[in-house]
């Protein structure tokens, strides 16, 4: 998209998105719900470059946005301008941004206060490069999380404080990196946990411990790979019915009056909302229904061991 205007529904300030949802309160709502289940599932790792960013944008919003992942091709700013790259820039920008990261040995051996001090310096300038229309705070966060996993530092989110923050950016843009040297300070852990895996978030959504269990106990990551791979394609199977379903109920109603158009818009939104909360939930869910049946079945097969076993006993040929 070359234009601003492209990126828009026509004669809105609602972004084109493949919810086919025009209206900028729900689709914030329903893209707020889609990008923190994909941050849930782990965005893609790599070298912390250009390449590495836009895979973690493609990940989180490949649900939301056809241009998911893809570089702005439009300038922009918010608060002054200036305050963002022009996109034809954004390149070089980045560029430097991954040399300073390589030179600085990712980051690592460096104590909180040295890391805290860089990194505010590596995301204040990614920030200020903007690579996407929209979503660059996000991945920008995701980016930093693994940059501080990597180099030996625990960065929870949920720690940064929204408002600050947006501040912090803006005053990074202006070459002012305090503000955001202290909220990623602020939000490095003492110690670095072990990173979740699939694996173990299934294990504590049935209850188990995953440090608790035996190596022979734990589910094959291929195994779950392909589960994970099955059960999103048929989500997006089911989701692409809904989005044609709710195409025709539009096309229907189309020369009808504009209250019954509205009423129509917020059910489909609640229809796609209730089907993205049911898509969170279905993969521990059936995990939980998988393991119960597997201890259906170990009952069952030592019962029949232990029938077999009385059967031998009552054997008149036995101890022959």
């Amino acid at each position: 998209m070359t234009n601003w205007e492209d990126y828009f529904y026509p004669g809105t300030d609602v972004l084109r998105n493949k919810l086919d949802i025009e209206d900028e309160e729900e689709l914030a709502q329903a893209e707020r719900m889609v990008v923190r289940l994909r941050a849930d599932e782990g965005c893609p790792t790599g070298d912390f470059d250009l390449e590495h960013l836009q895979a973690i944008h493609r990940h989180l919003f490949q649900d939301v946005y056809e241009w998911a992942g893809q570089l702005r091709q439009v300038n922009m700013f918010k608060s002054e301008p200036g305050e963002y790259m022009p996109h034809d820039r954004i390149e070089m920008g980045m560029h430097d941004v991954h040399r300073r990261i390589v030179e600085a040995d990712f980051l690592r051996n460096m104590d909180v206060w040295e890391f805290s001090d860089k990194a505010a310096q590596i995301i204040g300038d990614t920030n200020h490069a903007h690579p996407f229309r929209e979503g660059n705070t996000r991945t920008q966060l995701q980016f930093l999380q693994q940059l501080g996993e990597q180099a030996g530092h625990n960065i929870d989110l949920t720690k940064i404080d929204r408002d600050a923050w947006n501040e912090a950016k803006i005053l990074s843009g202006r070459g002012s990196y305090g503000e955001m040297n202290d909220q990623i300070r602020a939000a490095i852990v003492p110690t670095l946990e072990k990173p979740i895996t699939p694996a173990d978030e299934i294990a504590k959504s049935v209850g188990v411990d995953p440090a608790s269990k035996p190596p022979q106990e734990e589910l094959a990551r291929e195994e779950l790979a392909q589960l994970r791979k099955a059960v999103a394609d048929r989500q997006e199977k089911e989701r692409q019915e809904l989005l044609e379903k709710h195409r025709a109920e539009r096309a229907e109603i189309g020369h009808a009056r504009s209250m019954t158009v509205e009423a129509l818009e917020k059910r489909q939104a609640s229809e796609i909302l209730e089907q993205t909360e049911r898509h969170k939930d279905e993969l521990p869910r059936y995990m939980r229904e998988r393991e119960e049946a597997e201890r259906i079945m170990e009952r069952l097969e030592e019962q029949r061991r232990e029938k077999t076993r009385s059967l031998d006993m009552k054997s008149p040929g036995r101890g022959r």
